[in-house]
């Protein structure tokens, strides 16, 4: 009980030196004294009504580059879980869309955390105003020529997220995508793009070669998978014997995909 006490009283002076902050859990989730999971714990009692200080005291914290006695992945949890917060307000953030932006130009900010920048511009893009939606498009835009593929794949991911109602140049989207696909990335990134030039049929004789090597060579199941997938998609009468072999798999995601793609190129192929 006593330690319990302690870690109270604690916690209450800091809250009391924590300057212009109001809400007494975002000041302790903002203080950079404090271990990780102290801050963590707290963040679920951030409410939705934050004062205008507060919101703009989130805002310094997520521009923050000195991580502290944090580690990398705990830091960029913790900028995440306060972006959340801001989505969350009663009060739309008016601050939220350009300053995403600016932190993604940032160079000089962690690759991770401007990689969830993006993300979130994919989230908040619906809710957005028109000008705000049209700074977002910009942005994506220039987002799909970053020379950092796993930023332009994440930026694809948000352009999906929004492709019914997002402008954006589906003619660049879709060479970066095939661009990409021949690159050595991580397999969710190639997941990712497989998806894209398969539902967009995308330059579908120069991919095909593409997707029928995954499936000699990778062992990667969530990437055979996509690869059979899109094969179903927009192969051709030759597939079916790089297909077939999986219909009888002992892994029923390999077998589920092939069984469906093996249907739907013998109906293309009648």
């Amino acid at each position: 009980m006593k330690k319990y006490l302690i870690l109270y009283f604690s916690l209450f002076a800091l809250w009391l030196n924590a300057g212009d902050v109001q809400n007494s859990a975002l000041a302790v989730v903002l203080n950079n004294k404090l271990s990780y999971y102290p801050r963590a714990q707290r963040l679920a009692a951030i409410t939705s009504n934050l004062q205008q200080a507060d919101i703009d005291a989130i805002h310094t914290f997520l521009d923050q580059k000195d991580m502290g006695n944090l580690k990398n992945l705990e830091f960029n949890s913790l900028k995440n879980d306060l972006v959340l917060c801001l989505m969350r307000q009663s009060k739309k953030d008016d601050k939220l869309v350009s300053h995403l932006i600016a932190m993604y130009k940032d160079t000089t900010h962690d690759l991770v955390w401007r990689n969830y920048c993006i993300q979130f511009m994919g989230r908040i893009y619906q809710d957005s105003t028109i000008q705000e939606k049209e700074q977002l498009e910009k942005t994506l835009q220039t987002v799909l020529k970053d020379p950092i593929p796993m930023l332009a794949v994440t930026g694809m991911i948000a352009m999906e997220l929004n492709k019914d109602s997002l402008k954006i140049d589906k003619k660049l989207l879709h060479s970066r995508a095939f661009e990409l696909l021949q690159k050595d990335i991580p397999t969710y990134a190639k997941v990712t793009l497989i998806q894209i030039c398969g539902m967009n049929r995308v330059k579908p004789d120069q991919v095909r070669p593409i997707l029928r090597d995954i499936l000699k060579k990778s062992k990667e199941t969530q990437l055979k998978v996509s690869a059979i997938a899109a094969l179903g998609e927009y192969g051709n009468h030759n597939d079916l014997a790089v297909i077939e072999p999986y219909c009888k798999s002992s892994d029923v995601r390999l077998r589920t995909a092939a069984i469906n793609a093996s249907k739907k190129l013998n109906n293309n192929t009648k």
